[in-house]
């Protein structure tokens, strides 16, 4: 049994897609859906009886605003298949064997399978290690590793998954797509008027938690070189396009947050990550100083 989840907060007017896109699955899993409404003003009573007859749908409505990652999480304890996977109730499905890929391969005894998503605003297609976006997880794993949604509503995906990655989990990537990424003005993160520099506080926090939830071996240090390295590759993207002031708050934020990923880096000896990070910010480390 997959359970598919999907947070909800007046989507009524999207919702009904999404649902879609479940109904057109051709596949031989067995499956629920649990969607869970953040306390929002819209009602979907119509919507759920509209597809109930064709699949099973249990709706949660809580009593007070949690956001999206608290909400999922509150859906994880109030099901129990044995394989879950996430949908955004603006995105899609891609195509009628999307949940037949992920169950097929997560079948095959991995924890964790990530699989390709397609951006419909940008026109192309992407593998990504943070979010939530087509990728299907081993209930018992995540059970036993005690891993759970945190409270922060921002980049509570990336804390959620990368902390399935860096505990250990067996996964598996998969180059076929089986999310859509519909781009809605009315998303929380759309929808929000802070830029996204403001934002990056929380993903430090975020990452700072995961700390106390790993026990490195040399595999895990491994994954998190890897996963250290591209966190900083995608920071130095934002970097080279930002002003004077952004480049100061991105500065501050790495020397608050992230001293000890430098340091676990620098123990790793991997010299050209190192110096490549400090030639990088090492104009703006002086002015800053």
């Amino acid at each position: 049994m997959i359970d598919i989840i999907i947070p909800v907060y007046n989507s009524s007017k999207t919702l009904p897609q999404t649902l879609m896109s479940i109904l057109e699955q051709e596949t031989t899993a067995k499956f629920k859906v649990t969607i869970v409404d953040d306390c929002g003003t819209d009602n979907y009573d119509e919507i759920i009886d509209r597809f109930n007859k064709y699949y099973p749908i249990d709706y949660i409505k809580l009593d007070k605003n949690v956001g999206p990652g608290k909400a999922r999480q509150y859906a994880i304890d109030k099901t129990n298949g044995d394989y879950i996977t996430f949908i955004d109730s603006d995105d899609l499905f891609y195509n009628t064997d999307s949940l037949e890929i992920l169950y097929k391969e997560i079948s095959k005894g991995y924890d964790q399978i990530y699989t390709e998503e397609y951006d419909e605003r940008k026109k192309k297609t992407f593998q990504s290690y943070g979010n939530l976006h087509g990728k299907i997880y081993k209930r018992s794993y995540i059970e036993n590793k005690n891993i759970r949604f945190n409270d922060s509503r921002y980049h509570e995906d990336n804390y959620f998954n990368n902390l399935v990655f860096l505990s250990g989990a067996t996964y598996k990537r998969v180059h076929e797509v089986t999310y859509v990424y519909c781009y809605n003005k009315e998303s929380i993160t759309q929808k929000n008027p802070e830029k996204e520099f403001e934002r990056l506080e929380l993903l430090f926090k975020n990452m700072n938690e995961m700390y106390s939830h790993i026990e490195f071996n040399r595999e895990l240090f491994l994954r998190y070189i890897e996963f250290v390295y591209n966190k900083y590759r995608n920071f130095n993207r934002l970097y080279e396009k930002a002003s004077d002031k952004d480049k100061k708050f991105l500065y501050d934020l790495i020397n608050k947050y992230d001293k000890k990923n430098i340091e676990l880096i620098g123990i790793s000896k991997k010299k050209e990550f190192t110096n490549k990070l400090i030639d990088i910010y090492k104009y703006d480390y002086i002015r800053y100083k």
